[in-house]
């Protein structure tokens, strides 16, 4: 009986034992499985990464290798640009008063740079207001419409922040203020008269009621023209042996763009948006006092313009200002004016470079019906809408 008992618990013993080895080997299968699956996804990982890793290199390389020639195409572009108006910029870039008139302006920018910059900047406290003046005239011109109330209640604010920025904080602070007025409405003539010159016309009004009580902005707002528009001279400049095509685009006024520099029908569009604000200046017949920059300086400029050989851009500029100030030149000048016409069509319009056929075309057009009415149209935009 004893033997059977013995062995029925060796037995069972036999059983634990097999029981506990099939679980453990079982556990062993699953944690090796488990173990597998985890390396699998890892090395699914790893190779997912490793492909994204390859994806990157390549749209790096890629992206690298289309900036590489975006830039040299660039480059390549700035070349030619500068080339071509190297090569028809007139070896006659403006007379003698012209270059008088230009370095003036030029010495008014560069106290500006080197005085009232400076003075202002260091001063914390006038720094500050500067600065709120600055939002301040942005938002005053940027909502200027052409009414006549809205006009001189700009033209009023503005006055008395001039005066007021005099009183309160000096010399630098005032040519400051005057500097940022004058850059603000430069800057929304070459954006909104891309679309229509009669924008410029509020504009013109203002800065003219300005110069009534502030005759240093006269100068502070062509030296801003100097920069930027120094057709307003008129003056051309020549490229320098020691300056790269980028050095000569910039001078000229060029903008570079996302792609490189914008092209030539661009930059002349903006010259010519910004031309059109100094034409209005000089057409703009205040109600309060005189215009302090008058129709003669128009008379002025023709008379340089059509004494230098054309650039391309000159057919454009003459179109611009016929169309906006002509109106004011012929009744001031009459016969005179008159020749300078005839003058335009019978020698000038044949000197122009056929590089500026467009603008040629169009200054033809006009100056044929010109002198077959014998009148220049009032100008839209130059009478108040309100």
């Amino acid at each position: 009986m004893k033997k059977e008992i013995d062995d029925c618990l060796a037995k069972v013993k036999e059983e634990r034992e097999t029981a506990i080895r099939i679980r453990e080997e079982a556990a062993r299968a699953v944690q090796l499985e488990k173990e597998r699956l985890e390396k699998e996804v890892e090395d699914k990982k790893k190779a997912e990464e490793a492909a994204k890793v390859a994806r990157e290199e390549i749209a790096k390389a890629n992206a690298q290798a289309v900036a590489t020639a975006s830039a040299a195409k660039a480059k390549q572009q700035a070349a030619a640009a500068a080339q071509h108006q190297a090569s028809t910029t007139s070896t006659v870039f403006a007379s003698d008063s012209a270059n008088r008139e230009y370095d003036h302006y030029i010495s008014v920018l560069n106290h500006l740079k080197q005085n009232v910059d400076p003075a202002v900047s260091n001063d914390p406290a006038t720094k500050k207001y500067c600065f709120a003046q600055r939002r301040e005239i942005r938002a005053i011109i940027g909502q200027l419409v052409n009414i006549k109330k809205e006009i001189f209640r700009v033209a009023t604010e503005l006055d008395s922040m001039f005066k007021e920025t005099m009183r309160t904080r000096g010399a630098a602070a005032y040519y400051w203020v005057m500097n940022t007025t004058a850059k603000k409405l430069v800057k929304q003539a070459e954006t909104e008269a891309l679309v229509t010159a009669s924008h410029t016309f509020p504009l013109a009004h203002v800065a003219v009621l300005l110069f009534t009580n502030h005759e240093k902005f006269k100068d502070v707002l062509m030296a801003r023209f100097s920069k930027k528009c120094p057709y307003v001279i008129p003056k051309y400049f020549a490229k320098e042996p020691t300056e790269t095509p980028d050095q000569f685009l910039k001078k000229l006024g060029y903008t570079m763009k996302e792609k490189g520099w914008e092209s030539e029908a661009q930059y002349d569009a903006r010259q010519c948006g910004m031309f059109s604000l100094y034409c209005a200046i000089m057409q703009t017949t205040p109600q309060v006092g005189q215009n302090l920059y008058p129709l003669s300086q128009g008379w002025t400029w023709m008379a340089r313009i059509i004494n230098m050989p054309p650039h391309p851009i000159t057919p454009a500029l003459i179109t611009v200002f016929l169309e906006v100030c002509g109106h004011g030149y012929m009744r001031a000048y009459r016969q005179q004016a008159n020749k300078v016409l005839q003058l335009l069509m019978s020698d000038f319009i044949p000197l122009i470079p056929k590089e500026g056929v467009a603008g040629t075309t169009r200054l033809k057009t006009l100056l044929e019906n010109l002198l077959k009415t014998g009148q220049i149209p009032v100008p839209e935009g130059r009478e108040f809408d309100g």
